[in-house]
């Protein structure tokens, strides 16, 4: 690890703050951030302690999660992923969904839709209202 190796020297006294930031690419006050987590913590200090839940998904489950939305147009992206029991967010699964253009896709229609014409104007308004001719 570069950092605790520049931490090491800069302790020595064989480089600079600066010297050591400008390898590292990184401000001085970074360095002096390193120095302080380095006393306090040791080497174990200079790992980074974050957590993410990024988790980036590979073309493999990327061609899954656009095959099952196929399969079953009406799968929303939490249902894809877990049945394909994907570690990733729903939201990423959403994502990928909507790279494809395919994330405003609905459910197909609950019964066939009839075109009704009436005999006279006003006869489809009496069966809505009274149920009955």
């Amino acid at each position: 690890m570069l950092e605790k190796k520049l931490i090491q020297e800069i302790l020595a006294g064989k480089v600079t703050k600066q010297e050591a930031a400008s390898r590292l690419g990184v401000t001085r006050r970074s360095i002096d951030r390193y120095l302080y987590r380095f006393r306090q913590m040791g080497p174990q200090g200079l790992y980074d302690h974050r957590y993410s839940n990024y988790c980036k998904v590979d073309a493999h489950a990327e061609q899954r999660i656009v095959e099952s939305k196929l399969e079953g147009r009406h799968r929303n992206a939490r249902l894809i992923r877990d049945l394909l029991g994907l570690p990733i967010h729903e939201e990423t699964a959403r994502l990928v969904l909507v790279k494809h253009h395919l994330e405003r896709t609905c459910l197909p229609p609950v019964k066939p839709l009839r075109r009704f014409e009436a005999a006279e104007p006003n006869d489809l308004w009496q069966i809505d209202i009274q149920g009955v001719r």
